[in-house]
């Protein structure tokens, strides 16, 4: 119903749509060299999301999303006891979601809910990670030793109800202008921050036997 009594028929479309892609490459640089590389990326989209039951169109938000993630490694044969690995990922990914209107939200209990969605955020992260295998062969001694080196990035903005909400027990109580309740959320959440990490490890195979073998390893990690 509206604010004259009549009755409230209205339609909206809500859509939730997502596309992606991949190419890998895999070549060879020489005969003792290889390389990877592959990438792949993902987004989506929702739009009108909130919408329908009592929540009139005017409530609709839409929200996005997307993430892409790079690798890269490249493999190194050097002798007949040697082989290197060296590794690059880097992953981003991001969520935004935004109000079609900025308007006060309206809620009629079991009548219909009008003005905004109240919600504005925006979100992503961003991680690197580089490590580097070294395998080599001692007699009966199949050794690796590594590094590892990650690095991640946050940042975070939300803000919700900022417009307030008013809130009426029937809708005689709306069309007489007196509200039950009035909440408003004041100040918006605003953070960005960092996280690094970096390993280093040492492992050892040896077969004391064909059907005996002893594993060793140490890790260190530090934040």
């Amino acid at each position: 119903v509206t604010e004259t009594g009549a009755r409230i028929n209205d339609a909206a479309r809500t859509t939730n749509e997502q596309s992606g892609f991949q190419f890998g490459l895999e070549h060879t640089l020489s005969a003792n060299q290889g390389l990877m590389f592959n990438v792949q990326r993902q987004s989506s989209e929702g739009a009108n999301q909130g919408v329908g039951g009592f929540n009139l169109p005017e409530r609709a938000s839409t929200r996005l999303g997307d993430s892409t993630q790079v690798r890269a490694r490249l493999q190194s044969v050097l002798g007949t006891q040697y082989l290197n690995e060296a590794r690059l990922q880097v992953t981003t990914s991001g969520n935004e979601a935004a109000s079609a209107s900025s308007a006060a939200t309206v809620v009629v209990q079991d009548a219909f809910t009008r003005g905004g969605a109240g919600i504005t955020s925006d979100s992503s992260t961003t991680r690197l990670e580089l490590a580097d295998n070294f395998d080599f062969t001692i007699g009966k001694h199949q050794m690796r030793v590594g590094a590892l080196v990650e690095g991640a990035f946050y940042s975070n903005f939300e803000e919700r109800n900022a417009a307030g909400t008013w809130t009426y027990r029937t809708i005689e109580d709306y069309l007489a202008s007196r509200p039950a309740q009035f909440s408003q959320r004041l100040g918006t959440i605003d953070t960005s921050f960092s996280q690094y990490q970096a390993g280093f490890y040492w492992s050892d195979e040896f077969r004391a036997h064909r059907d005996l073998t002893i594993g060793l390893g140490l890790r260190n990690e530090m934040q």
